[in-house]
């Protein structure tokens, strides 16, 4: 008897029906108490005296092992599975009158890297088979959803490969998907796509529950607050997140850090921030909550100098990204039209999977590049050139009309103020201009994942969400231009000399809030106090900030 090595991830909950789903969590309920033991230990006969209705099973890759194909292990499960009123979709769907459910396992048709060459399956399962079951499984889908959108049920397509390896990433708007499969917990609610993958069992964490997955709308739990400060839980935050249509994990760390702190929602004009406040003596201060990460701001307790800033801060943010996301936004909107990506993320714009443009914030222009793995770069100088490398490195599965695509983008590019036909500047990767016209003869070349483009990006990225979703997730000090902020520092620092940077400032106002003001000493300047020649030249320093860098030898006192 093979062991039963799955638990069930979702329970769906079709819109205005809870009676249906609570019927279906009490079954869900004593299904776990059946067999809240080791998942390694599990059998079928642990399922004998239960019996499941509308629950689905869909195949994973190691699920097959030990078979000689995979028609014989889907006979098998149906067969077992049965008994216990547990229904196994392979390429089929089931219907009812509010919704239709197709399920398979998908494979790996679309990716190269992970496929069966590298993963393991049912005996003898060659590549030519993948690509075989993976046609399958999408001439189902196609079949299954045309039939849906007919009768105008709600359609939901499960697999348990990504929607990139097995669709190559062609969602459709109006389906709701789930899979798994490759350990990264995912979820997104947009206007263009609804995913569930945020269930999975990780290398190192078997903590999987069942969750709700509603085919209705997510709350804003603060959607009637009015502008103010409100302590909240965690519970409520991660209901704000899925509203957003973003995933951001179970919230482990957030529950860790208001073990030793509160929780609080700043909602200001439409915007809103989220700050834990601890008073304990090893983690003392105010933290801003980025996703499912915090950091460190201060080491106050009194947030009401965030509250009376925040507008400030958002404003300053907005006015500087803003010409940032106009072009983005543009770039994106020119991209659909011809059919393809459009994702913004940072300073990237997707083109595909392995194409993308990157936008230098400093100056506005931008670069054309193409990226097989992260890291690994080579820059294309103009929107045409992107066309050949797309059609260049396409699967020989692609069946995408790269020469339609150029056509649409021939004609469009005739429009004043079109920022595909604008060519690259390579400033913000730094590398050479091509001069080889063949595409097929230019190598990828090593960018840093921490500096530069990547560098900057991945700092941008979460300031994005002021524009996605009106949350603020970082908070710099710096921004702040309260000159009577309430004082929480025994220790004044005016009269401090020190250099940051190469330069020598002192500090000449300190009224112990989080930022002080100095201002550069003149050249030839002592570095002691007495005798400075001041330059006139000031700057507001973050108190917390100036003490970091002096920790990692950054800056330095000159007057110790």
């Amino acid at each position: 008897m093979k062991l039963l090595n799955k638990k069930a991830e979702y329970i769906f909950c079709i819109e205005n029906e809870k009676q249906d789903w609570e019927r279906k969590r009490l079954e869900i309920l004593e299904w776990e108490e059946k067999y809240s033991k080791p998942i390694e230990d599990i059998s079928v006969s642990d399922f004998e005296s239960i019996k499941l209705s509308n629950v689905y099973f869909i195949l994973g890759n190691h699920d097959y092992i030990g078979f000689p194909n995979v028609q014989s292990c889907v006979e098998y499960y149906k067969q077992e599975l049965s008994k216990y009123g547990v229904i196994v979709l392979h390429n089929e769907y089931v219907e009812t009158n509010k919704y239709l459910i197709y399920g398979g396992t998908g494979f790996a048709k679309y990716d190269n890297e992970w496929n069966a060459h590298k993963l393991i399956c049912c005996d003898n399962f060659t590549r030519e088979d993948e690509i075989k079951e993976t046609t399958f499984f999408e001439e189902g889908y196609k079949n299954a959803l045309a039939y849906a959108k007919e009768k105008g049920l709600c359609f939901i397509c499960a697999a348990h490969y990504p929607i990139s390896a097995c669709l190559n990433n062609l969602y459709d708007r109006e389906t709701i998907y789930f899979t798994g499969h490759n350990h990264r917990n995912e979820y997104l609610k947009t206007n263009d796509k609804v995913l569930y993958a945020d269930n999975q069992i990780g290398y190192e964490n078997n903590n999987v529950f069942f969750k709700i997955a509603t085919t209705g709308v997510e709350i804003n739990p603060y959607n009637m607050l009015k502008d103010g400060l409100y302590q909240t839980t965690v519970e409520e935050y991660l209901q704000f997140y899925r509203y957003l249509g973003e995933g951001i994990g179970e919230g482990r760390l957030l529950y860790q850090r208001c073990q030793n702190g509160n929780l609080y929602v700043v909602k200001r004009k439409g915007y809103y921030g989220f700050f834990i406040i601890s008073k304990s003596k090893r983690s003392k201060g105010i933290s801003i909550v980025d996703g499912g990460k915090t950091k460190k701001l201060t080491t106050s307790t009194d947030i009401s100098w965030i509250c009376e800033n925040f507008d400030i801060v958002v404003s300053k943010y907005l006015q500087i990204l803003l010409p940032l996301r106009r072009a983005q936004d543009k770039l994106s909107k020119e991209l659909k039209e011809l059919g393809l990506d459009g994702t913004i993320h940072g300073l990237i714009v997707d083109i595909d999977f392995t194409h993308h443009i990157a936008i230098n914030p400093m100056n506005g222009t931008m670069q054309f590049y193409y990226s097989s793995i992260w890291g690994m770069v080579m820059n294309l100088n103009s929107f045409d050139e992107v066309i050949q490398s797309l059609e260049y490195h396409k699967s020989s599965w692609d069946d995408t009309d790269y020469k339609l695509i150029q056509t649409k983008y021939i004609e469009k590019s005739q429009s004043n103020g079109y920022l595909l036909s604008i060519n690259s500047n390579n400033y913000l990767l730094e590398s050479e201009t091509y001069e080889v016209d063949n595409i097929s003869q230019r190598m990828e070349q090593v960018v840093s994942r921490t500096d530069g483009m990547y560098g900057v990006s991945r700092k941008i990225s979460p300031l994005q969400r002021l524009f996605t979703g009106r949350v603020l997730r970082d908070f710099d000090l710096r921004l702040t231009e309260t000159k009577q902020q309430a004082s929480h520092r025994k220790k004044l620092y005016i009269g401090r000399v020190f250099n940051y940077e190469g330069i020598r400032y002192q500090i000449i106002e300190d009224d112990g809030g989080d930022i002080v003001i100095a201002e550069e000493l003149q050249k030839g300047s002592r570095s002691k106090c007495k005798g400075v020649v001041l330059s006139g030249k000031r700057r507001k320093f973050a108190i917390e900030n100036l003490k970091a860098k002096i920790k990692k030898y950054e800056a330095y006192w000159l007057d110790e």
